[in-house]
């Protein structure tokens, strides 16, 4: 394919838009669910937060491998249906352990789909064009990761939980719906490759450089996630909630194009830098914002650091493995992505129980900084 927007990278861009659109409206809402419906607490909204999370670490090791063993678009349909009906079961969650059983099979739906999402995107980029097609497509996940947020926010203010729930239902059908306009693979008629025995057929070792970077950055976001609504609550600030994932949106919207064209000129190792040292101001500012301005701000450098980073980082992990294992070095990514920010929503909430919001986030900017020392040192250092 010549054409960086055929319609099968279209379709997957889209669908997994959606497909993140349900899990990020949740993830935003689901504190004040479990805060309001199930009069939970802090702790069990990160073990609610965690449980999606393990569920898509249990299956991601497997992943790589089902998607040549089993055929990339049958696991995508079936993993989106099951991803489905999920979504379908929140409509009459009335326990809170229920909510925890579901949460763990919504994860294990979402570990397969968007893995194989992932591998298909690579499949329809053209070679010459991988750094900006890799970036637009990590745009159907950046600008969910707060379009998502937002409108969940917005409805709750609004409508009811049950009206919510409808809403991401119709989001899981439209990602469902783009597994049809999908062509034919081009590496359907290729053999399937051979897996080694042992650790190497499940993941991809060259990747774990990158995927560790990744996942002490997706800890760091894990606080942002699952706790920016009642954070905002906390500062009084709650009618900003929203307005703080929108304008991560527009950030993102606006620097996208320009990231991935940089990376395919100059390469990933200064948008990371300078991504992490965006990334680090924005938490910092965060942990101090007692104004709307200063609520705003954190968003803004925010935006420009972790929703540049993510789609960089992916980009080197997958393409850092041979082609026939581009599906392993996507799913090893990923397990290290979702396993970050799992442990964030669990061990941040633990602090913010104990302490404070504020010091909680002060203490995660830290892991921003281990980050950069663990990329620097363990993959730009060698790759230069």
């Amino acid at each position: 394919m010549h054409s960086l927007w055929n319609r099968s990278f279209i379709a997957t861009s889209i669908g997994n838009f959606f497909q993140f659109m349900t899990f990020q409206a949740l993830l935003a809402t689901l504190p004040l669910f479990v805060l309001d419906s199930l009069h939970g607490n802090n702790n069990r909204i990160g073990m609610i937060m965690a449980s999606f999370m393990i569920g898509s670490l249990v299956v991601r090791p497997f992943v790589g491998k089902w998607l040549y063993l089993f055929g990339k678009k049958k696991m995508l349909l079936l993993s989106l249906l099951l991803f489905l009906l999920a979504t379908l079961s929140y409509l009459w969650v009335d326990h809170f352990y229920i909510l925890l059983l579901i949460r763990i099979i919504h994860g294990i739906s979402f570990g397969i789909s968007s893995t194989a999402f992932a591998t298909l995107a690579i499949d329809f980029i053209p070679l010459r064009k991988r750094g900006e097609g890799m970036g637009y497509f990590s745009v159907s996940v950046s600008l969910a990761m707060v379009l998502g947020p937002f409108l969940g926010l917005l409805l709750l203010d609004t409508f009811s939980f049950f009206f919510l729930f409808l809403v991401c239902l119709f989001f899981s059908f439209v990602s469902l719906a783009s597994v049809f306009f999908l062509h034919e693979l081009p590496s359907s008629t290729e053999e399937i490759p051979s897996f080694p025995k042992g650790i190497h057929g499940f993941f991809e070792l060259r990747v774990i450089p990158v995927a560790l970077a990744a996942c002490f950055l997706s800890f760091v976001f894990g606080g942002v996630n699952s706790f920016i609504s009642v954070y905002a609550h906390e500062r009084h600030l709650a009618y900003m909630a929203s307005y703080f994932f929108m304008t991560y949106a527009i950030v993102v919207l606006v620097s996208r194009p320009f990231v991935g064209k940089l990376f395919d000129r100059f390469g990933g190792n200064s948008i990371i830098y300078i991504g992490c040292s965006f990334f680090f101001v924005g938490i910092l500012l965060l942990s101090q914002a007692s104004t709307p301005f200063l609520f705003i701000l954190s968003s803004v450098f925010i935006g420009c650091g972790f929703g540049s980073i993510t789609p960089s980082l992916q980009t080197l992990a997958v393409f850092s493995a041979s082609k026939e294992r581009i599906g392993l070095a996507t799913a090893t990514y990923f397990c290290f992505f979702d396993f970050g920010l799992g442990l964030g929503s669990i061990l941040l909430g633990l602090i913010a129980t104990h302490t404070s919001f504020s010091d909680m986030y002060l203490f995660s900017s830290l892991f921003i900084a281990i980050s950069m020392f663990i990329y620097h040192r363990f993959h730009a250092r060698k790759k230069r």
